[in-house]
């Protein structure tokens, strides 16, 4: 599959194979952008865009919609929210290390842990899951 197409369009199919390479370029090339200073953080986010581009191509050759994305963003956000509601004077005020480190930081940690464990669940079931073989509303199969 042509790279721009993989990384810049949401529309059409891909198999796994191209997903996992499409996520390792897009993590790897986020890891190194973050390293600059001051604008590598900020750049960072457009990488969003391809990474939304494969993971709704999987799911399109799965026979889903790409919006069911929005589940594991909606349980991020909530889990995000709840770790700053029940651990955010402590991360506030406290060293990091010693923030997490907190007993204060039970509650925190666990809903991090849920929002990392879903996020990891979420990324599993469409990268190794098996797409439909035939054609669907999303286009053509991709070649086997």
């Amino acid at each position: 599959m042509n790279l721009t197409a993989l990384l810049l369009s949401p529309k059409g199919r891909i198999r796994r194979r191209d997903f996992w390479v499409g996520f390792i370029i897009v993590m790897v090339s986020s890891v190194l952008i973050g390293l600059v200073p001051i604008v590598g953080p900020i750049l960072g986010f457009v990488l969003l865009w391809p990474q939304i581009c494969i993971h709704a191509k999987r799911l399109h050759d799965m026979g889903w919609s790409a919006w069911i994305m929005l589940v594991p963003f909606g349980v991020t956000v909530i889990s995000m929210i709840l770790v700053v509601a029940n651990g955010g004077a402590a991360l506030l005020t406290a060293p990091p290390a010693e923030a997490f480190a907190s007993p204060a930081m039970d509650a925190a940690r666990l809903y991090f842990l849920i929002a990392l464990l879903f996020g990891l669940a979420f990324l599993l079931w469409v990268g190794l899951s098996k797409g439909n073989p035939r054609d669907n509303r999303f286009g053509r199969a991709p070649l086997q």
